[in-house]
């Protein structure tokens, strides 16, 4: 387990939710910037299995589209870093009023933010296990909500609080479960 960071007034870690919503949002680009590449194969391969694939199928579908699925994480990842160097969020933590800090409540540096996105992308190749590890991390281990790439780059993902009375108070969010 890590040590509690200590959050200024206003500001707490974001709810897992917030954080898993913003990634489908971020990840919706990359996917459609890479859909004349694969599209053809996924209607193609529809077509050939009337509609209904089964699980082999779609197996099959993964292996002919294998190239595909690195491009579209290498943009989703890209994606990532260059928002978040540039605004510290992506649109989906934006979207979500969420955004990437150092665990010293700075800024965080290039460095940090390259490696998080590396792990982003690396979690992502590992398909449904890497999505499952990086959400056990963020539920399990880490005291603050924190993927594997933000244990090493030393970044958090926070979210603004706006109720007045938000330090007196806890909601639902305040949950790590959620």
């Amino acid at each position: 387990a890590t040590t509690q960071i200590n959050l200024p007034p206003g500001i707490r870690l974001s709810a897992i939710w917030r954080r898993g919503l913003a990634t489908i949002i971020d990840l919706a680009p990359a996917i459609m910037a890479t859909a004349p590449w694969w599209l053809p194969k996924a209607n193609a391969m529809l077509l050939e299995t009337s509609y209904q694939p089964t699980q082999p199928d779609m197996e099959a579908l993964a292996q002919k589209t294998i190239a595909e699925n690195y491009a579209i994480l290498l943009i989703y990842g890209l994606w990532c870093l260059i928002w978040e160097r540039a605004l510290g969020a992506t649109p989906g933590k934006l979207l979500f009023g969420c955004r990437v800090i150092g665990v010293d409540g700075g800024r965080p540096s290039f460095a940090a933010l390259v490696v998080r996105n590396i792990d982003r992308v690396v979690m992502m190749l590992f398909g449904y296990e890497g999505r499952l590890a990086a959400m056990m991390t963020m539920l399990v281990v880490t005291r603050n909500r924190q993927r594997i790439g933000d244990l090493i780059g030393g970044t958090i993902v926070v979210e603004q609080d706006i109720s007045p009375v938000a330090s007196e108070t806890k909601g639902p969010d305040d949950d790590p479960m959620l």
